[in-house]
């Protein structure tokens, strides 16, 4: 049974970054947690969807299998930068870097 492991903690991008790792028997999962960054409307112009509010300051969290699919998501669901996406990816490529 495995928990969550700080890896990094500090700020990215000028938003808070807690970066952690889940290792388990099926294996290593990565999680940051972090805020939205900037005041926005989640879903908004999607057909039949109501957008929701958030604010810069809610916290999120995004996950993934690994550091290519987190430097992806980062950018995709977090709004990071793509510089910013991977400085993350390689703190969870390298640990203790």
């Amino acid at each position: 049974m495995g928990n969550w492991k700080p890896i990094f903690d500090g700020t990215i991008d000028g938003r808070p970054v807690t970066l952690k790792e889940w290792k388990d028997d099926e294996g290593r999962h990565l999680r940051v947690e972090t805020n939205y960054g900037k005041d926005q409307i989640l879903a908004d112009g999607l057909p039949g969807v109501i957008g929701l509010p958030v604010s810069a300051d809610d916290k999120m969290h995004v996950e993934a299998s690994t550091a290519d699919e987190l430097e992806n998501s980062l950018v995709e669901e977090g709004g990071f930068s793509p510089e910013a996406a991977k400085e993350i990816a390689r703190l969870a490529r390298e640990p203790g870097a």
